[in-house]
């Protein structure tokens, strides 16, 4: 990471914002903490961008090679593999609901509609930063 003059701890606030003064402090901090979380998630995605083209040639190299496994300076790397299941959306308990339920749609219908309305929902207060400069 780059070396910066930002700090990465809050300032000493107590549990509450008691002052408008606090509160202004409190806000640049904020702001503050969120470019530099901007700026190293950017340089995160680059580096995991990379990283993967690099994956995918070496497990090429890898599989067509035959090699399971390489020696590295502190561990080792293995080809290894695996299956993932896609998850449950909407859509796809829809199409396997109608499929199971093919000689009565309605019954289809009733389940989706009430595996839907039983879904829990979270509500959640936040900030949402908005770029005004453009």
């Amino acid at each position: 990471m780059s070396s910066s003059t930002t700090s990465t701890t809050v300032p000493n606030m107590g549990s509450s914002i008691q002052t408008m003064d606090t509160f202004t402090e409190a806000v640049k901090s904020y702001v503050s903490m969120d470019s530099q979380c901007k700026l190293h998630q950017h340089k995160i995605k680059e580096y995991r961008d990379a990283r993967s083209k690099l994956e995918n040639l070496i497990t090429d190299y890898m599989a067509k090679n035959r090699i399971s496994t390489i020696n590295i300076s502190d561990g080792q790397l293995q080809l290894a593999s695996q299956s993932v299941k896609q998850p449950v959306t909407l859509t796809s308990l829809k199409e396997s609901l109608d499929e199971y339920f093919k000689a009565t749609p309605i019954v289809a219908n009733q389940v989706f509609e009430y595996i839907k309305s039983r879904r829990v929902e979270k509500h959640e207060t936040y900030i949402k930063r908005l770029d005004t400069s453009s």
